[in-house]
């Protein structure tokens, strides 16, 4: 009796451990394809598999967080990466579907299913970022348990879940940040355990991994530094460029009562280096999953309570404490309420969505030549939309509608940050103006005048105004863009005039000087070192600009403090790509004159002073 409930048990196993697998290869394979759309997210993901299947260089030709395995992750589907993401993303599947595998291959059938329930729930949710944070934190629960068992591990064992790190950085380069943290402390302890040599095995591995697939995406050896350094200010930046404030701090405040609860039960379980060790890793993890999440704190808290639920289930693994398991419903019940705030489907809608796009994603494959003419049609759709000129040379697009130029069968020339409002930082700025005056720069520009988060236009790429006004000369007014043509065969710099220089103060109004040409200005604005510490550790708080025009009338608009650090237009006031399209006119937009500005902080903020209340601001005047 007690060998047939064996059997039973091993064969419930075996389904629920396919079951996982099978869960994990839909998530992770293309197999439903996404065609190019419209918009600013889709345009992106589009413009970056383009970019990529036309060879150009990651961190240098495109500087963007993706890189060369975007298809994984965002499954858009272009005909020359196909291929290659399928395979790569079969073997993805097979290292996480193997490391679960050994993580729970002992575990009783309840704790299996449960495993399997909780990620088919979540995986529905289709934001697939969860998992690569959650791969570093499985990689190293795996190696502690090994350590505290004094486990054996084989070299396929080793290859098959260090190899795929190369991999997974290429998805997007910030997957790297946890190993960075992770890897060392494995390699800490192998050392103090004297186990050097496999330091080496791992190294070589991993190593070997990144030259692998960075290789066979037919991307230049000698450029795989320079992808991984050119996105630090993309990082760096990101707190304060893309966050948003608006939300309601209750839901940080929930998360972090249950992050915090998770850690500090690790510091009352047995195996005490170990559990202090992991509770550092816990953190960490945690403290990532919520950067991810929280510093716009849109539908991405997804991605932060989805990795708090798995961190929770691994704690209660290690501990197998009633308390742990407690803990671990309470983060599973409260994260899946959390869903339904950005949500208005349930899960069940979002989970026979999906099949339904699996379904028709199987059935289209099926005709693998019906794949090229359905994203071929799809282009077609797009251009009727818009239809852009064909130009001869090449052509860029601003501000972020990129899939307009790609479907409009121009040649395509981005600028590195080929999406302006991505440009947030000094740096990022400077190369999309020097790509300007190289001599790779652009013949055609069609141009646009659109923001996001309510940010004053002319700050994004601000400081390529002047070289675009100067070198291009409007050919077309059409469809809301303005088509520019290049004056010269090579871009001229252009030095503007510094005109006054002074110190301001928040919430003060600095009145306008007298200028005859257009007046662009730089500010530097510095937070307190409060306000870095809490950018760092969570989001920047924000500023905002009015402006006052000659008539009196005053506008609001958010202030990026990276982005006013080069020039930008500050008067005239230029709202829209007509306005901008008046600055190549005699009487350069005078109407719109703007004769005082204010910098404030956030007004909903009253507890700190996130921002230096002095800055340093420069007026410049430009005359084409």
């Amino acid at each position: 009796m007690l060998i047939n409930r064996d059997n039973t048990h091993n064969y419930i196993k075996k389904i629920l451990f396919f079951l996982i697998f099978l869960s994990i290869c839909l998530f992770l394979i293309p197999i439903e394809p996404i065609m190019p759309g419209v918009g600013l997210d889709p345009s992106w993901q589009h413009a970056m598999n383009v970019a990529i299947s036309e060879k150009l260089e990651l961190g240098k030709n495109i500087i963007f967080t993706y890189g060369p395995y975007i298809g994984i992750c965002t499954h858009y589907f272009h005909p020359k990466l196909d291929s290659i993401n399928m395979i790569c993303s079969s073997f993805l599947s097979i290292s996480f579907g193997y490391l679960i595998y050994n993580l729970l291959r002992k575990e009783k059938v309840t704790i299996i299913f449960l495993f399997f329930a909780i990620f088919f729930l979540i995986s529905n949710t289709n934001y697939r970022d969860f998992i690569f944070y959650l791969a570093p934190f499985m990689l190293f629960f795996d190696f502690i348990r090994s350590d505290i068992n004094n486990t054996e591990r084989s070299l396929l064992h080793d290859f098959i879940l260090y190899f795929p790190i190369g991999l997974i950085v290429l998805i997007k380069c910030s997957f790297i940040i946890p190993y960075l943290v992770i890897l060392p402390i494995i390699f800490f302890i192998l050392i103090s355990s004297k186990r050097a040599k496999e330091i080496i095995t791992i190294s070589i591995i991993i190593f070997s991994g990144l030259i692998f697939f960075w290789t066979i995406s037919d991307q230049k050896p000698a450029n795989l530094l320079s992808y991984f350094i050119s996105n630090i200010p993309l990082i760096s930046g990101f707190s304060e460029g893309m966050s948003s404030t608006e939300h309601s701090l209750s839901e940080v405040i929930l998360f972090w009562s249950l992050g915090i609860i998770i850690i500090v039960q690790l510091l009352f379980l047995k195996h005490k280096p170990h559990s202090f060790i992991l509770s550092i890793v816990s953190i960490f993890i945690i403290f990532l999953s919520f950067k991810s999440g929280f510093v716009r704190q849109d539908e991405h808290t997804k991605i932060s309570f989805s990795i708090l639920i798995f961190v929770a289930f691994f704690i209660y693994l290690f501990s197998k404490t009633r308390s742990s398991f407690i803990i671990f419903c309470l983060c599973t019940i409260t994260s899946f309420t959390s869903y339904k705030l950005y949500n208005n489907t349930s899960f069940s809608s979002s989970i026979k969505g999906n099949f339904v796009k699996i379904y028709d994603g199987i059935k289209l494959r099926s005709q693998h030549k019906k794949l090229k003419t359905e994203y071929q049609k799809k282009l077609d759709d797009i251009n009727k939309q818009i239809q852009l000129p064909i130009l001869s040379g090449s052509s860029d697009i601003y501000n972020f509608e990129q899939s307009y130029l790609l479907a409009s069968k121009n040649i395509w020339n981005p600028r590195p940050v080929f999406q302006s409002y991505t440009a947030y930082t000094k740096e990022l700025l400077y190369a999309n103006r020097d790509h300007l005056l190289s001599d790779k720069s652009p013949d055609n520009l069609f141009f646009k005048v659109e923001t996001i988060d309510g940010r004053l236009p002319s700050t994004e790429d601000g400081n390529s105004w002047p070289l675009i006004l100067s070198n291009y000369k409007p050919i077309k007014f059409e469809n809301d863009y303005l088509i520019l043509k290049k004056r010269y065969e090579q871009n001229r710099d252009i030095k503007l005039d510094l005109i006054q220089k002074q110190s301001g103060r928040l919430n003060q109004e600095i009145k306008i000087p007298d200028h005859t040409g257009l007046l662009f200005c730089r500010i530097k604005i510095e937070p307190t070192f409060l306000g870095k510490f809490i950018t760092r550790f969570f989001r920047s708080d924000k500023l905002y600009i009015i402006t006052k025009e000659n008539n009196n009338s005053e506008k609001k608009y958010k202030l990026i403090s990276g982005m006013v650090e080069t020039d930008y237009l500050i008067s005239p006031l230029v709202e829209d790509t007509k306005d901008y399209y008046n600055l190549y006119k005699t009487d350069r937009l005078k109407y719109k004159n703007v004769k005082s500005v204010k910098i404030i902080p956030n007004d909903r903020n009253f507890l700190i002073d996130f921002w230096q209340d002095n800055f340093e601001i420069e007026f410049y005047n430009f005359s084409n």
